[in-house]
């Protein structure tokens, strides 16, 4: 069963559509925690919950709503995975958390203070088997969620019983001018971060013409890639700047992405500038 989890709006207008929507479809369960992405964390244990109460299932898989998924490519591969202590998907190591106050995906040091992440799946797709829902579940009370943070909380919750990630390859995430160093895969079975609702409609037509899953980048689109160092544990990250994007644009995606305060942040537009300068400068010499 694929269903829709969705929280109350405070939009009337719109909740109303959802739930003329959910007659004509039947594909909605309409909970009654308020849907904020600062609650995530909670609502993932409301969906969790309203899972093993009212179905019978060996594996459970929580997707965005962004995310483009090949139904039975998927199906084949979850049913091969093991039925007990699954915790499924694309694994990221190594991860920061975001220091910065105003980042979306803010974690302050007196809520997490490691400076490093532990080993977790990625949130737009992961998988439990059945005994992990059960056990968050049966600990609901208990388990701490990390704001909108699900997928690191999920880590965290299960990390207690020496449950860690297993990675998959063929999740990934559709490549775009905001995430330019994202990984996209033609063998992928779950593509996420497919954000307008047209691009979902033409990747689908797409695919099922029997055309090739990621969009084309030719080389020429890359600017320049640069390294920036962020010291331990996270070491040097590689920079691209694709042709057209500014200093300010490239900083404000890894600036978000590393959890950068707003002094590394100009520091960072200060030396993409540079870069820029440079290869506009190698392009003028070379003409």
């Amino acid at each position: 069963s694929f269903l829709f989890y969705v929280g109350k709006l405070g939009d009337e207008a719109v909740q109303r559509e959802l739930i003329a929507e959910n007659e004509a479809h039947g594909d909605m369960v309409l909970m009654p925690f308020e849907e904020r992405y600062d609650k995530l964390s909670e609502k993932i244990k409301q969906v969790l919950s309203h899972v093993q109460e009212d179905f019978d299932f060996k594996y459970f898989m929580k997707l965005d709503d962004d995310s483009y998924v090949r139904p039975s490519e998927l199906h084949t591969l979850i049913v091969a995975q093991p039925t007990e202590a699954l915790y499924f998907g694309q694994r990221t190591l190594r991860g920061r958390p975001h220091r910065g106050s105003g980042h979306k995906w803010h974690l302050s040091a007196k809520v997490y203070f490691p400076e490093e992440l532990p080993p977790y799946i990625e949130g737009f797709a992961y998988t439990l088997s059945a005994d992990m829902v059960n056990y968050i579940c049966r600990n609901r009370d208990m388990l701490k969620p990390l704001s909108g943070l699900d997928d690191i909380s999920v880590a965290l919750w299960l990390l207690a019983l020496q449950v860690h990630p297993k990675h998959t390859n063929k999740f990934g995430h559709f490549p775009s001018m905001a995430t330019p160093d994202a990984k996209c895969n033609d063998d992928a079975i779950i593509l996420g971060h497919v954000e307008a609702p047209g691009l979902m409609r033409d990747l689908h037509a797409k695919v099922s013409a029997g055309n090739t899953f990621c969009p084309e980048r030719p080389a020429s689109n890359v600017l320049l890639t640069g390294s920036i160092n962020l010291g331990p544990p996270s070491g040097s990250h590689p920079v691209p700047v694709l042709e057209g994007q500014t200093a300010e644009e490239v900083a404000e995606v890894f600036a978000a992405k590393h959890g950068l305060d707003a002094g590394q942040k100009a520091q960072v537009v200060n030396l993409v500038s540079q870069w820029i300068k440079q290869k506009m400068e190698e392009r003028r010499l070379n003409q």
